[in-house]
């Protein structure tokens, strides 16, 4: 599984941490479908960019969507055998 996670915030005249474009440093926690079990996890890189390899199955991942860290959006995906699955993340704070 990849992809990038993109950041939603403050537009920025020069791209840093907190302004709008990919997330670097962003940790990816892949969950078993329950949304509980973590699988495993992976961190961006400074493209944004994640990889993770899981077994073929369906899996959850959140991210934050609001003022509050607690609110979360739900991201559900099914990863094949033998292919790669792209899923891309968008975290939004809701502050602009």
């Amino acid at each position: 599984m990849t992809g990038i996670v993109h950041f939603i915030g403050t537009p920025c005249a020069n791209p840093a941490p907190g302004c709008d474009g990919p997330m670097p440093g962003y940790e990816v926690r892949v969950l078993a479908k329950d949304g509980k079990t973590l699988v495993t996890s992976a961190t961006t890189d400074a493209a944004g960019r994640y990889t993770v390899s899981v077994p073929a199955g369906d899996y959850t991942i959140f991210t934050q969507r609001g003022l509050r860290t607690e609110d979360l959006e739900r991201h559900d995906v099914t990863a094949s055998a033998g292919a790669t699955t792209t899923l891309d993340l968008t975290v939004d704070t809701g502050v602009r």
